[in-house]
Order: structure tokens, then sequence, then C-alpha cells
């Protein structure tokens, strides 16, 4: 009789933006173990958006949070084992560790076995104490300070020098370079994770990270040394290669061994530039959200941790293959309702299967794009939905992408892109017409649909000559764009009511006296917003003085100052054609959104009078081209207030090809006067994302970086 799966359980799905190490682990071991697995993975809500990727888990369950106590959580472990059993367990999140190490023992007598380390070493990792740990067993790092009131940073700050990282507790950092953006990271790391803050001198150097793995008497089993080629925001390394680093791996196995540890480790360091010296920054008691990359390098940890588990000291030691890299990706998934609907309700659902592909048949004589904005480092850039709804279209042939860097991820999606091109630095008029219409020599291409904000108003100055090149575009006039740029959405002339919708009261604050009468005038809480996509929420006067240096201080000249709103997020995303009419609209509800504010969770709902309006609208700023209004409805007046025009189509343009229409399809046969498709019936289902690393070869990072170009096989 054939054996049942092998029973795994994991947590750490979750983390939106800033993923958690879950997800790769299960991918890790779906592509790693030999043999049948059976895995649940474990959450504490429905958003636990990685357990959605389609064939990658057998169930979802919530647990109890951890705060209910360790018998909540044992007898929850215990059901979910009853009704399936298990025979390992892979805890993910640093705040569980000492959780699960408490309750090893009763697992195992219950025939769940862990890999954990004891209760010393745990506690030598924390943030707060590694500090100490280091001095004692003589590690270099860098000079750091706790502070558990946040409000008190800038005095304890005042003894060192400027960048300075701000930390949470538990996790998250911020780099920071000033007293006011000290004094805000802090506020928020410590209203997310509790217990203060940390600051720590900033060092300028090279940044690597270690996976590591240890059997129970400490020893090492696998290790994977990884240099970060590229950062976001968070510091967070979203480009990475493994690297043959002597000087390195020593300085882990040594940290290994002053440690006493059992199971996975991340190690963080900086070498200094100018001293060549190591610094370690941080250790996390569990498996690193890159851990994908280790299975491409041929020591794929999450797959020795559990075979360790499950049959100690049988298992080499293993060592990664140098020069392996990775990219950071995004999946995008429309779940059923039904499905995270069990979830809530019933604390347990069945995971999704993979979908069978569905060919889209196209005309080998068809439409040919390019489209921009493929970046997914800070925030998702629409050009990966756009592309994605694009392969769907029948009329399309081929879809290019056009990058600004060797990082921008999407260029290597063999699955979306016919091939990639690097635009030019700083191109624009004639040059931006030269370049592209020599990209049309190169590749037939029909249509361009810019995807970022700062891309739209230069190619919409020279729509007509792209246009005449033969580059078809679908773009809005200069006096459209400034119709409904932030500022002129603040002004008072467009603040009266458009039916459905109408325009808060805002305020233009580029000095601090301005920002003063804004206060006054206003009251709290209050949104303020920069010319991108920064936008902060102010509570108190201070806070807002806070915010509004800090956004003075990276360059923002008009800072917006505008009532904030409580409620839930709506947005509009959409085409009109060059008569300036509503040619079709999608319409959501934002049910999960990321720290800034992006949708990483969404619902298609109906709302025909809210559309109506947002018609009316652009017909009176004459638009023309994709666009996107986002909207909160104030959960006191029950009324829409619109708080954003921006001139494309959101990164979550894809969800739009499962509900009435594929909008940047109807975009391109706008562009090119073709006839546009009816509308059908919308499916049922909610829009979630998650984290994806992919693999990319070095030449191929390489190549673009020398040449520009992108090649894949159906190019």
């Amino acid at each position: 009789m054939p054996q049942p799966d092998l029973g795994v359980v994991i947590s750490g799905f979750g983390g939106l933006d800033n993923p958690e190490p879950g997800t790769p682990v299960a991918r890790a071991l779906r592509l790693g173990w030999r043999g049948g697995l059976h895995i649940t993975a474990l959450g504490y809500d429905r958003w636990i958006t990685g357990a959605w990727s389609p064939g990658l888990v057998d169930r979802l369950a919530l647990v109890p949070p951890l705060a209910n106590g360790d018998e909540a959580v044992f007898a929850r472990l215990m059901k979910l084992h009853r009704e399936r059993p298990f025979a390992a367990l892979l805890p993910c999140l640093d705040l569980e560790i000492r959780v699960y190490a408490r309750l090893a023992q009763r697992l195992r007598a219950a025939g769940i076995r862990t890999l954990l380390p004891p209760a010393p070493a745990i506690e030598a990792v924390t943030k707060p104490s590694l500090p100490l740990f280091c001095h004692t067993n003589g590690i270099a790092t860098p000079r750091t300070v706790y502070v558990a009131n946040p409000w008190d940073v800038p005095f304890f700050a005042s003894g060192f020098s400027y960048p300075l990282m701000v930390k949470g507790t538990v996790a998250g950092a911020r780099r920071v370079d000033g007293p006011d953006a000290a004094v805000q990271a802090a506020v928020g790391l410590n209203a997310r994770w509790g217990g203060g803050v940390l600051l720590q001198e900033w060092i300028d150097g090279e940044e690597f990270v270690v996976a590591m793995l240890a059997r129970e008497n400490g020893s090492p089993l696998g290790m994977v040394p990884m240099r970060k080629l590229a950062v976001n925001q968070r510091g967070k390394g979203v480009v990475g290669a493994v690297i043959d680093d002597r000087d390195l791996a020593r300085e882990a196995l040594t940290i290994l061994r002053r440690l006493n540890w059992a199971g996975p480790l991340e190690l963080e360091f900086v070498r200094e530039r100018r001293t060549r010296r190591l610094y370690l920054i941080e250790i996390n008691n569990r498996f690193p959200n890159w851990i994908l990359l280790s299975h491409w390098a041929g020591c794929n940890l999450p797959a020795l941790l559990l075979r360790e588990i499950l049959e100690p000291g049988r298992s080499r030691r293993r060592s990664a293959r140098p020069g392996t890299a990775f990219v950071r990706d995004v999946e995008e998934i429309v779940v059923p309702g039904a499905a995270v609907e069990t979830l809530a309700r019933r604390g347990v659902s069945k995971g999704l299967a993979r979908p069978r592909a569905r060919a889209t048949r196209h005309r080998a004589d068809g439409i040919r794009v390019a489209v921009t904005g493929l970046n997914s480092f800070d925030q998702v850039m629409p050009g990966m939905g756009v592309a994605a709804a694009l392969r769907q279209s029948p009329e399309v042939t081929a879809v290019y992408g056009l990058g600004y860097g060797p990082y921008d991820a999407c260029l290597y999606r063999d699955d979306l892109f016919d091939g990639g091109y690097r635009v030019p630095p700083d191109v624009e008029g004639d040059a931006l017409v030269e370049w592209l219409a020599g990209l049309r020599r190169r590749t037939e291409v029909d249509a361009v649909l810019p995807c970022l904000d700062f891309e739209v108003p230069a190619y919409a100055a020279v729509a007509g000559k792209l246009a005449a090149a033969g580059v078809a575009t679908l773009l809005p006039a200069a006096e459209a764009l400034a119709a409904v740029s932030k500022l002129a959405l603040g002004s008072a002339r467009l603040r009266h009511d458009w039916g459905a919708f109408y325009i808060p009261a805002a305020h233009r604050a580029g000095k601090a006296d301005a920002l003063r009468r804004a206060v006054a005038e206003l009251g709290f809480p209050l949104a303020l917003k920069g010319r991108g996509s920064e936008t902060a929420v102010a509570s108190t006067p201070a806070e807002a003085a806070a915010i509004w240096q800090g956004m003075v201080a990276r360059g923002e000249r008009d800072v917006l100052v505008q009532t904030f709103i409580h409620g839930d997020e709506f947005s509009v995303a959409g085409v009109c054609d060059r008569d300036h009419r509503l040619v079709a609209a999608t319409t959501i509800k934002k049910l999960l959104v990321c720290d800034r504010g992006k949708t990483w969770g969404a619902r298609a709902v109906e709302l025909p009078a809210l559309v109506a309006a947002v018609g009316d609208f652009l017909a009176a700023r004459r638009w023309c081209g994709p666009f996107e209004l986002e909207f909160i409805r104030d959960r006191f007046t029950e009324r829409f207030a619109l708080l954003e025009c921006n001139p494309r189509f959101p990164a979550w343009i894809g969800f739009s090809t499962a509900f009435a229409a594929n909008l940047p399809r109807l975009a391109v046969l706008a562009a090119l006067g073709r006839p546009l498709p009816s509308s059908r019936p919308a499916d049922d289902g909610i829009f979630t994302r998650n984290c994806q690393e992919r693999p990319v070869a070095p030449l191929a990072i390489a190549s673009f970086a020398n040449t520009g170009v992108v090649r894949h096989a159906r190019a």
C-alpha cells in the first residue's frame, strides 16, 4: 500500500512586502524533498497570503495569538494533529521560537519533532542582548544603545553621528538622517513591536548574510553565505548571490560555536569599506526570507532541516554553490472568496490546487506592446500586472519590458516578456522618440504603455511624434495631468461636490508657518503627503512637525496637509478614450494594505454611481488613457472622499482580467483605434499578492548591464 504523505507544519506565511520566511521554506521543501509531503500552513489571521499560493500547501490553519499562552497554542496543535497527523513542526517567526522551544518535549511525546535552540541561546541573540554577547565573545559589532521611550531618542542619538539605524526590539529597522526622522522611525517601530527601540551606529560598507543550520549538538550541517547586490528602503536584500568568502565563513562558524545553537540561524554582517573589517549587525533565530536561494545553490537548508529532524545525524554537511543568484519578485493570485471566508470562520481551509494553464490563442501577426514599470523592490510597479493582462489578450503577439537597471526583477520573467530593453537614462523629447523608433525597427513594437508617474508627462509630450514613428500611445494632455495633480486636488477650486464623491480639505505647507496654519484649521488626525507616494498620518502637533521636517529634509518643497478620514479604502481603475469617454472601469475595495499603503488584498465591488461620477470628473478634465482614482468611504458620513488620482494603471491591474474587462487590453486596442470587445460576467474572487524569489543567471544580469538587452526563448 502507498505510504501517506509526510505531515509537516510550517508557520510564517504573511508579511506582505516584508515577507515572512515560511513561504520560501515551504517552496524549498516542495522543490527539494524526495517523497510526498502534506504541508499545513499556520497563521494568525486569514491574510497569510503566501499560503494561498496554488499548489504550495495542503491545509491552512489558524492558531491563537502567542499572548494567549503556551497552553492555548499547544491545545490547538494537538487538535490539528488529531485531525491530520504531522511528524515535524518548523516555526519560522522570531517570537514563536521561544514558545515552541518550551513546548518541544511535550510535542515530541505526541509524535511531533522539532529542532530548536536552548533558552540561553535564544536569549543571547535577541536584539537588546546581542551587544553583550558580542562584547563577551570578542565579536566586532556596531555600537548599540537601547532606548525604552522613543521620545527620548534625540537625547541618546546625540551620542551618535548620522546616518543612524533605528531598530525594533523584535524586527524592523530604519536608516535615518536626522533627529526628526529618528523620532518618527522610533515611534513607528515601538508602536508595532513594543519594548522600546535600539539605536545602532551605521557602518558604510557591503552587506552580507549567512543562513546556517546546526545539529542538536551545535555542529554545522549547512551554510549559505549571500552578498546583497541590491536592497530596498528597509535594507532588505532583494537581489543577492551566493559567494565564496573564507573570512565570512570563518566568522560565521566562530559565532555558531559560541552560541551552542540548534536549528536554523541567520547572521547579518557589514564589511566596512575603509578597513575591510566584518561587523556582526544582527542574528535571527530562524531562516531568512531568501532561503529558497539555498535550493538553487545545491544546499537546500529547509530540506536538510526536515531530514535532520526525522533522522538525526544521517545527513552530511553541505556547501552552497557560489555564483547562484536570485531576484525578489511577486506572485499575484485570485483566491476564491469562499476559501478565505472558510478559514476565517472555521479556522481551517484547504490549500489551493495548482490550476491548469489556460492557453490564449495569439495571432502570429498580432500587436506588439512595450511596457515599463518592472521593479518590485520598495513597492510593486504596475508593469508586471499590465504584462500579465496582455498575455491573456488574443490580439497581442509579443510583450517587451522596458527597464532602467539590471535589477528590475520582471525583466527576467520569460512567462511575461519576450525580451527586455534598457531605457537610456534621462531620455525625453526627441531623444525619447528616436530611441522608441529604434526599438520599433528592432522589434516591430506597435504601442507603448508607460506605467510610472514620472514617465507619463514625458511620453505624452511627444505622443504625436511617436504616432508618426508608428508607436501608438493613449495618454492625457499636459493640461489634464496638471488638473489631477496632488496640489491641484488640494486646491479650493476643485473642492466641490461631484455627486457620489467629494474632495476633502487640504493645504500646501511649504513652510513651517503654513504647517501651523493647516494644523490649526484642519485639526487631527492629519495626512501629510509628498509629491511621490509617501504619505504619513499625524495625531499631534509634535508628530506632524516631525513628519513634515523629515519630508522637507528629503527634498519635498510643497507638502500637502489633508484631513485624515477614517474608513474603508476603494479604488477605481479604468481607461478613457481619445474622446474623453470612460471605456471601462474596475472598482475594488481594499482588504489588505502594506505599511506604505499599497494594495496587497482586494475584492471587486459594483459601485455604478461612483463610477459614473468618476467618468464625469475625468471628462471635465478631458482625460485620455489609463487612470486610477483612490477613495475612502467616511465611516461617519458614508460618503466617498477622493484622495489621489494616478495617471496610469495601478499595480493590482492584473486583477482586472478576472472581472468584466481586461483594462490593459482595452488601452492597447483604444490606442490603435481597434474595436473594443464587450464585457463579460465577473468571476468571484479576492486578489492577493505575495513575494516570490526567482533564480536569475548572473550572466543575464551582467548582459543587461552591458548591452541593455535581455532575450527570452520566444523572442
